[in-house]
């Protein structure tokens, strides 16, 4: 099956500028005899010609843009060759292949179109980000662990200092203060998770740093990438550029030609006012400007035929950059993978099961020894109506008990005088209460 020309895709003019067509005659003629006589010969060993410098280049187009450098490259085939260009025309009621108003269509972010190898490059640098956010994830995670477990102790303290006092009391007493030993138990648990989970946050930053290497400037790895993609495609936006200049010179030169057959029928058409010298004179700039278009039509075909050529290597190098950055990348993603695994493995609780089972085990047989009946009974034989009862009977007087009783007061009222006779401390409770 035969290949057809590379077409490199552009945007087609629309709108011709008829202002070309009143410019002086006789500057026309001059500057087409400078263009053919200055057209340059193709070169014999293939190379990509310079490119023909004709006045058609000069011609001015108030509707025309500059032809985009990042135009699409040919599609290519798993054997390295190239095949046609797809073109997708703009929707409108003209799409018919010779349409000058047809618009080439193609995407601006194809890996093939010069520089946009970038995208690929930049995950080098995406990846020592990623590995601090992974870092930093499971750090704040650990840290979050670790303030539960101080503050379940810290809990732990508070109401193991107020169940001490007597205000409870008996079994029920009992029963609270060893059940607070679960938040000891499961604060130990949460550290253990906090110490794991920084563990595994390590290793992301160690791994980090010895797979990407800050330099002066980025990261070394990118830089390399950066220069060996550039390397291999330089060649090919050389000639692609060849090609654009050699389709801009082309048009322009069809342009040119258009313009002065339609001065030559309206020359022809007004035979009253023309003259034989005028007829000849645009008769000859025709000629010549036919002569600038097969030399642009040349040129431009020569460099399609020259990228044509060098497409399969263009391929076969970029492609090979790019395998290594795919191994590179997904060497990333396995590790992220694996941590991501570790991690769950360090925030799952059902480690601790048998530890947990345990735990509220003896709680529960903790607070099941709490006996209302017998802290009342308790309470009663202490402190309530089942203390002996004190029979209140007749004492007589006598001088040496009287006496001894005196002393023995004077003896216990001693230490309150001599509270009382202190001064209160400053900023003491005490001052602050009188």
């Amino acid at each position: 099956m035969e290949e057809s020309p590379v077409e490199i895709l552009t945007l087609d003019d629309e709108n011709k500028d008829n202002n070309n067509q009143n410019n002086d005659g006789d500057d026309k003629v001059v500057g087409v005899e400078e263009t053919a006589e200055s057209g340059p010969s193709l070169a014999a060993d293939g190379a990509a010609p310079e490119a023909p410098h004709s006045s058609s280049s000069v011609v001015e187009d108030s509707t025309r843009t500059d032809i985009p450098r990042d135009s699409p490259p040919p599609d290519y085939t798993s054997s390295g060759e190239s095949k046609d260009v797809q073109e997708a025309p703009v929707n409108g009621p003209n799409t018919d292949d010779s349409s000058s108003s047809r618009e080439m269509v193609a995407s601006t972010d194809n890996f093939w179109l010069e520089g946009n190898y970038k995208k690929v490059v930049s995950k080098i640098e995406d990846g020592v980000k990623l590995c601090e956010d992974l870092s930093q994830m499971m750090q704040e995670r650990a840290e979050i662990e670790n303030l539960y477990a101080k503050k379940l102790k810290a809990w732990n303290k508070k109401w193991n200092q107020t169940f001490s006092k007597e205000l409870e009391y008996g079994t029920v007493q009992q029963s609270l203060l060893k059940g607070l030993s679960e938040s000891d138990e499961v604060a130990d648990m949460h550290l253990a998770v906090c110490g794991k989970i920084s563990e595994v946050s390590s290793q992301v930053l160690k791994w980090k740093a010895d797979t990407y290497h800050r330099g002066i400037i980025g990261i070394k790895e990118a830089k390399k990438a950066e220069e060996r993609f550039s390397k291999a495609q330089k060649p090919w936006a050389k000639k692609y550029s060849d090609t654009i200049r050699g389709k801009q010179n082309y048009h322009t030169a069809c342009q040119m030609l258009d313009s002065l057959k339609a001065q030559e029928e309206q020359l022809k058409a007004a035979v009253d006012t023309t003259t034989q010298e005028q007829l000849t004179k645009i008769q000859n700039r025709v000629k010549r400007a036919e002569q600038d278009r097969e030399t642009s039509l040349e040129f431009y075909k020569e460099t399609l035929r020259d990228i044509e050529g060098y497409n399969g290597k263009y391929k076969g190098d970029m492609t090979y950059e790019y395998d290594k950055w795919e191994t590179f990348e997904g060497k990333r993603k396995e590790f992220v993978i694996e941590k991501m695994k570790q991690f769950q493995e360090c925030i799952d609780f059902s480690q601790f099961d048998s530890r947990i089972e345990k735990v509220y085990s003896k709680m529960s047989e903790v607070y099941g020894e709490a006996n209302a009946v017998d802290d009342v009974e308790f309470f009663r034989n202490k402190f309530g109506p089942n203390m002996p009862f004190i029979n209140i009977t007749f004492i007589e007087y006598s001088p040496e008990v009287h006496t001894a009783n005196q002393a023995k007061h004077k003896e216990q009222s001693k230490p309150n005088e001599k509270k009382s006779n202190q001064k209160p401390k400053e900023n003491s409770r005490v001052c602050v209460a009188i």
